[in-house]
């Protein structure tokens, strides 16, 4: 069996070729800059007008440089292209940004530059594998993309992410129970990542957003304390989600913006105030972070362990608190592929076993 697992940050897409038959440590690993890096150098070295089609990716600097580019430029985007901006397309409209309706006829008489947004490129990493005489034959395609949803108007799209947390940690509190094998429709960006996947291959599909995903991959670390109470915590480049974990549950969320977390002092407490149930959704939200939800706090001394990961651990090395450095599959970079592996093998295990 294998699985190609993909898991694109805010500024790399952290690939995994998983073969069954081999050690995870002779299997295919590959860091390379995330799409919306990409993008936005091209963005960047375009000069005139730009029309940008394709699918919905991950905005962050491309949707900087876009915006940047309305202001010198005329800029046109598709309908889906225009979601890596904004959900909202009169708010995509607002930066100067026109929509087109009718591609075919408007590609045709544009006379630009045109850029077709991808986020899953199958057909660009078969041809990197080709190189070494490995195939993209593979069982499984798993994608862990940040996608907050489609807010309703009115509503800030970081409560509605936690709203959409906090309802499926009602439906079930299985931390694997964030990943899907077909989207909800309020995710657009998970959707055009499953429609990419699709365009592309035979493959079965899993969809997950990348916080939860960096939790369940450090589960696959034999050195971390799965029973718990655990504390497990990734500093990405964007965001910081932070999780306390019994026996696979999710006892505890918080996530806040990793920008907002270079204090150390400021950390430290926040950890120890999480773990004690004494942080609120307010409070988190109003410091510009995502929010928090607290369905079992298990209290700071009740810890059985603390778990980090991500690109930004290092910032935990100026805290006193006791680590633990989590690296499954012996690579820290893998953490977000492994959480996809495990959750294809929950989610696909009546056709794998």
């Amino acid at each position: 069996m294998k699985i190609l697992a993909i898991d694109i940050g805010a500024k790399t897409q952290d690939i995994l070729l998983y073969d069954d038959s081999a050690a995870i440590e002779n299997c295919i690993k590959l860091v390379l800059p995330s799409p919306t890096m990409i993008f936005s150098r091209e963005v960047i070295n375009t000069a005139g007008d730009l029309f940008i089609k394709g699918d919905t990716i991950g905005g962050g600097v491309v949707s900087r440089s876009i915006k940047e580019h309305a202001r010198k430029h005329h800029v046109f985007m598709t309908w889906r292209a225009a979601h890596t901006i904004k959900e909202d397309i009169d708010a995509v409209k607002s930066f100067g940004i026109e929509i087109v309706e009718d591609l075919i006829v408007f590609e045709k008489k544009f006379k630009g530059k045109i850029i077709n947004l991808q986020e899953i490129n199958l057909k660009l990493l078969r041809n990197i594998l080709m190189n070494f005489n490995e195939d993209l034959d593979v069982d499984y395609v798993a994608v862990a993309v940040q996608d907050h949803g489609a807010a309703p108007k009115g509503m800030s799209d970081r409560k509605f992410r936690f709203k959409l947390f906090s309802d499926m940690l009602k439906r079930s509190r299985d931390i694997e129970s964030f990943a899907f094998k077909n989207p909800p429709p309020h995710y657009f960006r998970m959707n055009s990542a499953a429609s990419a996947i699709k365009r592309q291959t035979n493959a079965k599909q899993l969809i997950m957003d990348t916080s939860p995903d960096a939790v369940i991959g450090c589960l696959e670390d034999p050195g971390v304390d799965s029973r718990g109470p655990t504390l497990i915590v990734n500093m990405g480049n964007g965001h910081s989600i932070f999780m306390i974990i019994s026996e696979r549950k999710v006892d505890a969320l918080m996530e806040h913006h990793t920008r907002c977390l270079q204090n150390p002092e400021k950390l430290e407490n926040l950890v120890k105030r999480f773990a004690d149930g004494d942080v609120t959704d307010d409070e988190i939200y109003n410091d510009n972070g995502n929010g928090a939800i607290l369905i079992d706090a298990c209290g700071f001394e009740n810890l059985k362990q603390i778990v980090v990961t991500g690109p930004n651990r290092h910032i935990f090395r100026k805290t006193n608190l006791n680590v633990y450095y989590a690296t499954p599959g012996g690579d820290m970079m893998l953490t977000g592929p492994m959480g996809l592996v495990r959750c294809v093998r929950r989610m696909y295990e009546d056709e794998i076993n």
